[in-house]
C-alpha cells in the first residue's frame, strides 16, 4: 500500500511477485485494509500484478472455486 510511505516496499513486492511467477508459487492476495472502506480495495496490486505480467493462475484468490480447489 503506497500511502504507508515505505520507500523499499514497492521494490520488494514487486520482486516477490517475480519470483513467484519464476518459481510458480501461488499467492492469495490482500488488501492489507485499517479501515472499513479499504477492505476488499486491490487497486493498489493492479498495476503490480501488470508490471510483472503476473499470471491469473498462480492467484488462489482470483475466484471462488480455484481457492476451494486449492485448500482442496
Amino acid at each position: 500500500n503506497p500511502r504507508r510511505n515505505k520507500a523499499a516496499a514497492l521494490a520488494n513486492n514487486l520482486e516477490i511477485l517475480r519470483l513467484c511467477k519464476q518459481y510458480e508459487v501461488p499467492v492469495i492476495l490482500g488488501s492489507d485494509a485499517h479501515i472499513s472502506f479499504d477492505i476488499a480495495n486491490y487497486s493498489f496490486i493492479w498495476p503490480l500484478l501488470a508490471e510483472t505480467e503476473f499470471p491469473d493462475a498462480l492467484i488462489m484468490n482470483y475466484d471462488t472455486g480455484r481457492f476451494l480447489k486449492y485448500i482442496g
